[in-house]
């Protein structure tokens, strides 16, 4: 599934470009994006298959991945990956245990920049599918949104805060709070 999206999305982009006019880093947001960035995270998780009914909180590594287009300079439409990287300490049948976890929201974007130009405000939000894996073995899918905003302060960089919320499985659901600093190439 996640494999046939990507190609869709890749073909979309492709079609898009070849429509248009485009100059790559040319300081204007219309046409092809693609942009990253870094940061760091909150990820409040229920887990009652391994933890009971007390929600976990944990600071994580977040991740920031965007590829799409821009309609004009104040909106852009994108494909979009946002993820947490952590890990948890868990005990099971008498056995302690360390793991990793990652939890992923990947799915479909849209943020509005209210100045045309760098130095702008902008807002956004998406959804998806959330992702939740455990040391890169097992995991589960279900349905994710998320929220945010932040700040362009020069072409082509900026901060940006976001809210994940998802339930990858019943009965665990999952909320993180994002900051990142992002490039995104215009």
């Amino acid at each position: 599934m996640w494999k046939k999206l990507f190609e869709i999305l890749i073909i979309v982009g492709i079609l898009l470009s070849i429509t248009t006019t485009v100059y790559p880093w040319d300081g204007e947001r219309k046409g092809f994006i693609l942009g990253g960035g870094l940061g760091f995270g909150i990820t409040s998780y229920k887990d009652t298959l391994w933890e009971g009914d007390e929600r976990q909180t944990k600071g994580t590594l977040m991740t920031d991945f965007k590829i799409g287009y821009a309609k004009n300079n104040q909106v852009a439409f994108y494909f979009t990956n946002k993820t947490s990287w952590f890990s948890r300490d868990f005990e099971t049948t008498g056995i302690s245990s360390n793991e990793r976890i990652l939890s992923a929201l990947t799915g479909g974007g849209i943020t509005y920049f209210v100045n045309p130009s760098a130095r702008s405000l902008f807002v956004s939000g998406g959804f998806g599918v959330l992702s939740w894996s455990a040391d890169m073995t097992t995991s589960h899918n279900g349905a994710g949104f998320f929220v945010g905003g932040g700040y362009e302060f020069a072409k082509y960089f900026n901060a940006e805060f976001n809210l994940i919320y998802g339930q990858p499985y019943n009965p665990n659901t999952v909320l993180t709070f994002m900051v990142t600093i992002n490039v995104l190439g215009y």
